[in-house]
């Protein structure tokens, strides 16, 4: 999924990836050369600044469990 906003930004720059976040792995965690996990669900929804979110999952029901869980999410 991260490679997408990086080839964007090789035409025109206008995506900054801050990292990952994921409940399931341990956070500072390098998960791929674009950055590493910076927490789950929690560190997500305590991030002091507004973020563009792209859930990379491919089971429909996880994902709305996600966008619930997501506190700042609007449906």
């Amino acid at each position: 999924m991260a490679c997408i906003p990086a080839k964007i930004n090789k035409r025109v720059p206008a995506w900054n990836l801050v990292g990952f976040f994921d409940d399931g792995v341990s956070k500072g965690k390098a998960i791929s050369h674009f950055g590493e996990v910076l927490g789950g669900c929690d560190e997500l929804n305590a991030w002091p600044r507004k973020l563009a979110i792209a859930f990379a999952i491919g089971s429909p029901k996880i994902i709305e469990i996600l966008v619930k869980k997501n506190s700042k999410s609007k449906n």
